[in-house]
């Protein structure tokens, strides 16, 4: 059995009215890179903040390294880097000062790793921080969260609005680390590109609930676009199953996004339509955006 650096069970969270995640089920397994998707307000940080302690959850448990996080497990946070989504900073401090500062507060903070971070990300030590660019910020905050060489690391947006040669950088650097340290990468981001190129196993979140999770090329293959050129309206009683998550027509095209399709499914989609379709494959950011929009109306 793998062992798992996240356990999420039953995860509910609500402010007043409103349910941020809802029965959240989700298993993350040591050494692997998951990246967690979604749309902005779709509950990914707000899971990020339980797993940190910062949050408490209405309902559910959630285990962080087999350890309960609430209250800001102090012994767990040793074991933990982050990057939060405002990557903040003390902006008045160098960049040197904010080592030393964020050395303090971890026992295992490793200099000749920090040194060799700055140079491979391309800091100076001497810039103040108020003088960084948005890019460097984000670098820095990401020095400052490996130089523990954590056994889990948890990135909320850790690119998002950044330039492409940045998000590279930190790209390349998370995929070194996973793969020389063997640390668990959490990756919380909406942008598509990058979490193609660098994770393993995937979840989709639409409004606080899961709607898939898998395998990156596994989630990738579970939909397809089957396309009927029948240039009129057809009836929908007979196409509507819960297998079949989008059903549009576009020009003079009936479009179906179908998951797990097999030769079954596509028999009976020809027989109910009385036409032959096409299949086609899809990008991950296709299946992203429709798993997205789906989950948005259950």
């Amino acid at each position: 059995m793998p062992n798992h650096a996240i356990e999420i069970e039953n995860l509910t969270l609500r402010f007043g009215r409103l349910t941020a995640v809802e029965h959240l089920n989700l298993e993350v397994e040591e050494g692997t890179i998951f990246g967690f998707l979604g749309e902005n307000g779709a509950g990914k940080t707000t899971t990020i903040r339980v797993l940190m302690g910062l949050l408490r959850p209405t309902e559910g448990n959630v285990k962080v390294l087999g350890e309960n996080p609430l209250g800001g497990n102090p012994k767990l946070l040793q074991r933990v880097g982050y990057v939060s989504d405002d990557r903040s900073m003390y902006r008045w401090m160098k960049v040197r000062e904010a080592l030393r500062f964020n050395a303090g507060l971890f026992e295992k903070w490793d200099n000749a790793y920090a040194e060799q971070l700055l140079v491979d990300l391309e800091l100076d030590p001497n810039q103040k921080i108020k003088e960084l660019s948005r890019g460097q910020v984000a670098k820095l905050a990401l020095l400052c969260a490996l130089a523990p060489r954590p056994e889990l690391l948890i990135l909320d947006e850790a690119s998002s609005g950044l330039d492409p040669m940045v998000r590279r950088a930190i790209l390349e650097k998370l995929i070194d680390v996973s793969s020389s340290q063997g640390t668990t990468i959490f990756l919380s981001s909406h942008l598509l590109e990058e979490v193609d190129r660098v994770a393993e196993k995937i979840a989709i979140l639409a409004r606080g609930r899961l709607v898939t999770v898998g395998e990156k090329d596994e989630v990738r293959n579970s939909l397809k676009r089957v396309v009927f050129n029948i240039g009129q309206e057809v009836s929908e009683n007979g196409i509507a199953k819960d297998w079949v998550l989008a059903n549009r027509t576009v020009g003079q095209e009936k479009q179906l996004i179908v998951r797990d399709l097999d030769e079954e499914r596509l028999a009976f989609l020809k027989e109910a339509l009385g036409h032959t379709p096409q299949v086609h494959e899809m990008t991950l950011e296709d299946v992203f955006a429709e798993y997205t929009m789906w989950g948005k109306t259950q």
